[in-house]
């Protein structure tokens, strides 16, 4: 079963390569609020209905409560992320978005009160290097742009967003925890949409936007936060925060085909200091010494 749930993160990582890309175009023309509200609310239209399907029992208040706590997560992260490409490019925020799987193992020493390991503080070391050589400007002013301060709160909530998930997945159904939490993001998002001013007029909005906004809506929201909540009911967040590194190679790669990004000397070195640093925080322990057997609690036996 855990190479089956490694295989469904694996696939999970591509799908959110590409949104990076997709969302720096459609900020161009929406609201950042708005645009996740209708990317969310066409997730859980979608998906409220299937589960209708399969199930008409109501959910529960501890469903709904811990739905709630994943939104607040997924929906901060969300919304620094897509702000975020507003004011940098898609590149880059991916890169920096990806320092979050060095931030789940330090949050959760944090968290245990652990001491860290030394691969750990290295890790975040070599990653912050990255991130500084990903914003350094030659004339040093905004060396620490806007743009990057709100994909490092984004890298913060999406690690919150694991460590979470990875806690409290095993009590509640895969498509009940997917359906809560999809339905508070999008309602989080359109309050703060509608705060901030009238709606626009689609009608002058390219088909390309609508396509992308599908494809966000249809795999990179509801599909993978499916395949997302089944996977860490059989998995460690530790091992599916490795699996989600491999999104900071990917996402530059459908920037530079999708959006002509250029892959600069800057962007390379950057992005391979903070993947370096992600991958000896989380490999480097297992490395020096044997692999201890991880288990996972059972989930319950609700199919829906």
């Amino acid at each position: 079963m855990v190479w089956l749930s490694d295989l469904a993160l694996v696939l999970v990582t591509f799908i959110w390569g590409a949104t990076f890309s997709i969302t720096k175009v459609g900020v161009e023309h929406f609201d950042p609020f708005l645009y996740l509200a209708i990317r969310f609310g066409l997730a859980w239209i979608i998906l409220r209905s299937v589960h209708l399907i399969l199930s008409r029992r109501r959910y529960t208040w501890s469903e709904i409560k811990l739905g709630a706590g994943a939104a607040f997560f997924l929906c901060t992260g969300f919304v620094t992320q897509t702000a975020a490409l507003k004011y940098t490019t898609a590149s880059k925020v991916a890169f920096i978005t990806g320092l979050s799987v060095v931030l789940v193992p330090l949050l959760a020493i944090a968290l245990t009160k652990e001491k860290p390991h030394w691969t750990a503080l290295v890790g975040a070391l070599l990653s912050f290097c990255g991130l500084a050589t990903l914003s350094f400007e030659p004339d040093l002013v905004g060396w620490i742009g806007f743009g990057d301060l709100l994909a490092l709160a984004c890298a913060l909530s999406f690690a919150g967003h694991i460590l979470f998930v990875g806690r409290y997945a095993i009590w509640i159904s895969p498509v009940s925890f997917s359906t809560i939490q999809i339905g508070f993001t999008a309602f989080f998002c359109a309050v703060l949409g509608l705060l901030r001013g009238p709606l626009p007029d689609f009608r002058g909005f390219p088909v390309s936007v609508w396509w992308g906004l599908a494809y966000l809506a249809i795999l990179a929201t509801m599909a993978s936060t499916l395949l997302q909540t089944w996977a860490q009911r059989h998995t460690t967040s530790t091992r599916a925060a490795i699996i989600f590194s491999l999104e900071q190679v990917i996402a530059p790669v459908f920037a530079y085909f999708l959006l002509g990004e250029a892959l600069t000397a800057k962007t390379l070195i950057g992005g391979a200091l903070i993947l370096s640093g992600i991958l000896l925080a989380q490999l480097g322990p297992q490395m020096e010494t044997a692999p201890p057997t991880e288990t996972v609690p059972q989930a319950d036996s609700e199919s829906y």
